[in-house]
């Protein structure tokens, strides 16, 4: 139930804000000496995402940490022998596709791990490749379905971050559990791209987050990971975690992972160890733990970036997490 008292919603309107979600300020009704007492709930504050059907579209977002239930609904083998298709983007690495510009970095000795042969496999078959365009140019992403048909990525990857209403994604494909030439489970198209204004607006690396609602109900089939917030800008520090994705640097299309665990935690980025190649931009930062009632992968932050800049930015991968008021956004966008 959402909490009725004014503190509440200070508190979450705040968090909102700080979380590079705008919000809106919704006016109480005026009342008179003659109104007969009511006890009224607090309003739900409303957040501004941008969509690439509707424009900035404001979103009524509940007082609640949000999150999501990992789901594995089994039988995935028998899906892909069923399912199964040539990989839409082509066969083999000699195709002229790029992956979008973020340096992602590998630092040290590669520590991944192929999971080629592997990727029909709960939480694999949830997360897949995104094939897409940008000012007539073909990338790659790496995406994770959070519930039947949504899908989130980083911003990055559906909109460019700098050119408003053009920089948006086209020709958005969703492949789950891609492997080499096969697409196991077949492939979605989008329908909807949504980003928050501090990434559409003004290229904000803390920002840089995105979801991608599709033209069909895939997680049915292969699942979905769960997702939540953990309080506080400290709460990940040496959180063990797991970062999966399509790396530019392997075989075309293959599925690499690698464990670590999160070296610095602030209240809106994680920061880890864990190495990354170009393709991988979108890419699950994930652990296992009860997960709102049930104990599985459950996504704490979005990979994006490499090694530059200053700061722990300098030699640590990293990507914006799923703060309390994020995490709430995304599952009020990502429900029915």
């Amino acid at each position: 139930m959402r909490r009725s008292t004014k503190a509440a919603l200070v508190v979450v309107g705040t968090a909102l804000g700080m979380a590079g979600v705008t919000t809106v300020p919704v006016q109480e009704p005026p009342t008179t000496e003659s109104s007969p007492p009511v006890v009224a709930e607090d309003p739900v504050p409303v957040a501004a995402v941008y969509s690439s059907t509707r424009g900035s579209v404001g979103v009524a977002v509940e007082a609640t940490t949000g999150g999501g239930q990992p789901f594995d609904p089994g039988g995935q083998t028998a899906a892909s022998a069923r399912l199964r298709q040539r990989s839409p983007a082509g066969a083999g690495r000699s195709i002229p596709t790029e992956v979008a510009d973020s340096a992602e970095s590998v630092i040290g000795p590669d520590g991944r791990t192929s999971l080629r042969g592997r990727s029909t496999t709960y939480p694999n078959s949830a997360i897949g490749r995104i094939d897409f365009r940008q000012a007539g140019r073909r990338y790659w992403c790496t995406g994770t379905l959070i519930d039947a048909d949504t899908v989130l990525t980083a911003g990055h990857c559906v909109h460019d971050g700098l050119t408003g209403a053009d920089g948006w994604s086209s020709r958005v494909t969703f492949v789950p559990g891609a492997d080499g030439t096969l697409a196991p489970f077949g492939s979605c198209r989008s329908r909807e791209l949504l980003t928050l204004p501090g990434w559409y607006e003004d290229g904000l690396e803390y920002q840089d987050l995105g979801l991608i609602q599709l033209d069909c109900a895939i997680g049915e089939t292969v699942g979905w990971l769960g997702y939540q917030a953990a309080p506080g800008p400290k709460s990940l520090a040496n959180v063990v975690i797991h970062v999966r994705g399509y790396p530019g640097d392997k075989a075309w299309s293959t599925l690499w992972t690698m464990r670590d665990r999160i070296r610095v935690s602030q209240r809106l980025m994680a920061f880890y160890g864990a190495d990354t190649f170009v393709g991988q931009s979108g890419s699950p930062v994930f652990d296992y733990r009860p997960c709102h009632g049930d104990r599985g992968p459950c996504v704490l932050a979005v990979h994006a970036y490499g090694v530059h800049a200053t700061g722990p930015h300098v030699d640590l991968n990293h990507g914006p997490r799923l703060d309390e008021a994020r995490s709430a956004l995304v599952a009020t966008l990502a429900g029915p």
